[in-house]
């Protein structure tokens, strides 16, 4: 059902033409509210429609209002309910908000690549795959970053992992 909540979430994220780091943020508030608290079928819809609209207002500058995201469920939820979801939600996960995003660290590595365009874009689209699967919840950001960075440079260039040699 996840799966299936998080592919709804990036539709509704591209429908809205949100920033990348708040379709992030967006599956990583609900992952961590769905690890605290069970949550019925009827209801996982109202948790993901609360997670994007909790990641808006934390990380876009012009955040969609609450009734595009009842228009967005057709309606299922009116907006005190959206709203109410909102705040248990950010009640259980003790208004935390910060983690640290893939995205963060493919900025990383990507200066480290110097930027090159093919590579990060592909990288981007490796964690966006990833962020699917549930089999990569554990996985820490950073090593997904680290990756999907290099499966890209593989898959585009043939190129290894190049260690830096400090010391």
């Amino acid at each position: 059902m996840r799966t299936t909540l998080v592919d709804w979430i990036v539709d509704v994220h591209g429908k809205l033409g949100l920033l990348p780091e708040t379709l992030f943020l967006a599956v990583n508030v609900i992952d961590r509210f769905l690890s605290l608290k069970p949550v019925s079928v009827s209801k996982l819809q109202l948790v993901g429609v609360a997670g994007l609209l909790i990641a808006c207002k934390y990380e876009e500058i012009y955040c969609p209002s609450v009734k595009q995201f009842q228009y967005l469920t057709d309606d299922t939820f009116l907006c005190d309910e959206i709203l109410r979801a909102e705040r248990y939600v950010l009640g259980v996960l003790g208004f935390n908000l910060s983690y640290p995003s893939p995205l963060n660290f493919l900025r990383r590595c990507s200066k480290a690549d110097n930027y090159e365009l093919e590579t990060r874009t592909m990288a981007k689209y490796i964690l966006e795959v990833i962020m699917l699967h549930e089999d990569f919840l554990t996985t820490l950001p950073s090593e997904a970053s680290a990756a999907a960075t290099h499966i890209s440079r593989q898959c585009l260039h043939g190129l290894e992992w190049v260690r830096s040699q400090i010391g």
